[in-house]
């Protein structure tokens, strides 16, 4: 068979219109999305480099990206890591986020939040992700702190 000959059985009928799903959209995005929702909520926040999303290095020693990093003047920074529906480790992430050192100010994460997303911030991008985020109720969160 050539090539020509296969082309023309792969061929979809001029009738037949090609379905295809959208992609789904991505942690980071969300990510993304839900710290621009999070920024105007606290004043300090807005201030360029406190609230920070996606950006990988920012943990003394390592790659680490956390999802989210908040480094306000005097007082710990906090991590808050996101995972979608069944997010079976976001949990454990968060957790080994204690005790890590931020590479910019040198100091040492007390506090991280875990968060559960729901699965269907996966289908939803742009303004309708953060209509979503804004309006959601059934965001689950773990609360970890440490002394050390």
């Amino acid at each position: 068979m050539t090539a020509a000959g296969l082309s023309d059985m792969l061929r979809l009928p001029r009738h037949e219109k090609r379905k295809t799903r959208p992609m789904a959209t991505t942690e980071h995005t969300i990510n993304d999305a839900l710290a621009a929702r999070l920024r105007p909520t606290r004043s300090i926040w807005r201030n360029h480099g406190v609230l920070s999303s996606e950006n990988s290095g920012m943990i003394k020693g390592s790659g680490e990206r956390p999802d989210i990093l908040i480094v306000e003047p005097n007082v710990s920074p906090v991590v808050v890591e996101t995972e979608v529906f069944p997010a079976s480790t976001v949990e454990q992430e968060a957790k080994s986020r204690l005790g890590r050192q931020v590479r910019s100010t040198g100091r040492t994460v007390l506090s991280s939040i875990a968060v559960r997303l729901p699965s269907r911030l996966r289908t939803v991008s742009g303004h309708a992700l953060d209509s979503e985020l804004a309006s959601a109720k059934d965001l689950e969160l773990a609360l970890y702190w440490s002394s050390r």
